[in-house]
């Protein structure tokens, strides 16, 4: 019974929702990528689950928790 519930950022009440990636970018350098989340807003704990494979068919899965302060427009 650690922490806090979950909370929807859309409503504000108890549970979780999904953002669906609408776009991934890889930059040149092959190490960096960016992700477009056209749903995306400050949240205190966002739980990015990452599952992709490198160019020479190589699989990296990885779990990233974020706190979203603010969104920039660019």
């Amino acid at each position: 019974s650690y922490g806090s519930a979950q909370y929807r950022p859309s409503d504000d009440q108890v549970g979780v929702e999904s953002l669906q990636v609408e776009e991934v970018k890889v930059h040149s350098n092959q190490r960096t990528i960016d992700l477009s989340v056209p749903d995306l807003r400050p949240v205190d704990q966002l739980h990015l689950m990452l599952q992709i494979e490198s160019a020479d068919g190589e699989d990296f899965a990885e779990e990233i928790y974020w706190t979203i302060h603010r969104i920039l427009d660019q």
